[in-house]
């Protein structure tokens, strides 16, 4: 492999060794001493620190091929378990001795597979070609891998790029007037998907509430949508002042010794509001107070303002009327599933069924050929014969003893017994 010409070290932790190869973990040292152990590690690496023509297609985690360092863990007589470092040589030698010890095929299985194989001209392999195999192993380490490895690479995880089976991403509609940054729109996705899923417990009419397009125009000040954003602001701050509210003392009033519930709230103080109660908040409640010192909420920007809506709408989780919808939200899903739960129980055993009696008829169906193939079968001298010596007719019953309803348990006669009688 190339990558040892570059001082790179491939080590392989032996397991087991077998007629079909080793199996083992298999780690790079890359030349600083890094240890990469999986492929995203070394496309992480080459990345960071481009190796000249060293590539991904340059590295195989498969323990099958016999290159590099092999460790090979042993127990001593004392009890203690030492690494012995084995050479490549003596692993191959191991490998050609396990293939051979393996049992022949028997004749007829020879025979079989020399019928089945098709006649390949035998012929001297060059040097050329020898290395342009070595060359197609290396492009396609995927051929020498067992179902044990594959498994185990299956489940570690590995670069979107990479991935062999990509399912197709949807076409999902872009969202108009989207003109906020990442956490701006997170933060407006938030406070959309909040009061939508708890207008009834809010007591929020549906119609006032902005789509999201409209909503994110708003926040960045288009005039249209503008007064719907206000509205949903105004009535998310009453209910925070219902709940959690302010906390009593000098805190929770204005500089005139007034409460915001004497106050009121409405459109020329909100903001002045709110930075009162922001700043009696968490530290992360005070940073966002400090946007509203001289300024409205109106001017804030677009990104700001749904920094403040979000805040409110964590603040309001905290509500009793709020947590008692999520809680019976909660009981009403594990109902389904148990619901869900006992349907599918049901349809199992009726599964079960119906493959009992798909099998049973199966099972009549092939008796029934069978004894249709029987009797169609040429008879013999020995039947002949057989058949000649049965009697002709059958042998006359005497007596047919059966049960009148209505007259208890008496005998009836057939005719042929009566008018012998």
């Amino acid at each position: 492999m190339i990558v040892i010409v570059y001082r790179w070290r491939r080590q392989t932790c032996i397991r087991s060794i077998a007629a079909s190869g080793v199996r083992g973990d298999v780690v790079y040292y890359a030349p600083c001493g890094k240890k990469l152990s999986t492929y995203a590690e070394v496309l992480r690496y080459l990345m960071k620190r481009p190796c000249g023509s060293i590539s991904r297609d340059n590295f195989s985690f498969s323990s099958k091929l016999i290159v590099g360092e092999f460790l090979l863990p042993k127990e001593s007589e004392d009890g203690e378990k030492t690494v012995v470092k084995v050479s490549e040589e003596s692993i191959a030698e191991e490998v050609n001795r396990l293939v051979s010890l393996k049992p022949q095929p028997r004749n007829g299985e020879r025979k079989h597979r020399d019928k089945a194989a098709p006649t390949v001209e035998v012929r001297a392999v060059t040097p050329e070609e020898v290395a342009e195999q070595h060359v197609e192993v290396e492009e396609s380490p995927m051929e020498v891998y067992d179902d044990e490895d594959k498994i185990k690479w299956s489940r570690e995880p590995i670069d979107d790029l990479l991935l062999t089976e990509i399912r197709p991403v949807p076409d999902l509609p872009r969202v108009e007037n989207l003109r906020l940054n990442g956490a701006g729109f997170a933060d407006a996705l938030m406070v959309h998907e909040f009061v939508n899923n708890f207008n009834r417990v809010l007591e929020i009419d549906p119609a006032s509430l902005p789509s999201l397009s409209g909503f994110c125009a708003g926040l960045v000040g288009d005039v249209e949508h503008f007064g719907k954003v206000l509205q949903l602001t105004r009535s998310l701050f009453r209910l925070t002042l219902e709940y959690p509210g302010l906390p009593s003392g000098k805190r929770g009033k204005t500089r005139l010794g007034q409460t915001l519930s004497e106050v009121g709230v409405t459109e020329q103080n909100y903001s002045e509001l709110m930075r009162i109660f922001l700043s009696t908040r968490d530290s992360h409640g005070k940073k966002l107070s400090h946007l509203l010192v001289g300024r409205t909420f109106a001017e804030l920007a677009g990104e700001e303002k749904a920094s403040i809506l979000a805040f409110l709408c964590n603040e309001l989780l905290c509500c009793p009327n709020i947590v008692k919808e999520i809680d019976r939200n909660l009981e009403e899903v594990g109902r389904l599933k148990g619901d869900r739960w006992m349907r599918d129980g049901k349809a199992r055993a009726l599964r079960v069924v119906q493959r009992k009696k798909q099998k049973a008829e199966r099972g009549l169906h092939c008796s029934d050929t069978d004894g249709q193939a029987h009797d169609e079968r040429p008879s013999s001298r020995n039947s002949e014969a057989s058949d000649a010596s049965r009697p002709a007719t059958p042998i006359p019953t005497t007596r047919d003893r059966r049960l009148t309803p209505g007259l208890g348990q008496c005998e009836i006669l057939t005719e042929e017994v009566g008018l012998v009688l």
